[in-house]
């Protein structure tokens, strides 16, 4: 057993790892086997990131996935499978929200992630619905609001 964590919540994070297939999925892309390894990246990159709130509810359940800033963001091969982005963002949708954050004309954003202006729209309506957002303003405020700037 890992020391690193108290008991009660590694069983906590084993039962929760164990219930999400796409985790799963992504701790096999990137090589990690041993079910110690597993938990601890499964909280790594979930919960290890400080937002104020618990990580355990009062009723001793695993309270909501967070979106923990990653030095890896962008070169994960477990992106969006291990993690999850903010909103239920898929990684194409986050990327788009991250241009739109710094203020990339669609043009732009189009060229750098080779993208026809058709499907960058479809984008960015699915991101609007996801976040409650009406524009690339409001997007680019969720996204602020929401550290998706701190990739």
């Amino acid at each position: 057993m890992v020391d690193a964590l108290p008991s009660e919540f590694y069983d906590l994070l084993l039962n929760a790892l164990q219930m999400d297939r796409l985790a799963c999925r992504g701790l096999d892309k990137i090589g990690i086997h041993s079910e110690e390894e597993r938990v601890l990246k499964y909280f790594d990159c979930n919960y290890s990131a400080y937002d104020g709130h618990s990580d355990v509810t009062t009723s001793g359940a695993l309270g909501p996935r967070e979106f923990v800033t990653c030095a890896n963001r962008g070169g994960c091969k477990a992106e969006g499978l291990l993690c999850q982005f903010p909103g239920r963002l898929t990684k194409r949708q986050f990327e788009v929200a991250h241009r739109i954050a710094l203020g990339q004309m669609d043009a732009q954003i189009c060229i750098e992630l080779s993208i026809a202006q058709d499907t960058l729209r479809n984008h960015k309506k699915t991101i609007e619905l996801k976040t409650s957002s009406a524009g690339k303003v409001a997007i680019g405020v969720w996204a602020a609001m929401n550290k998706v700037l701190a990739k």
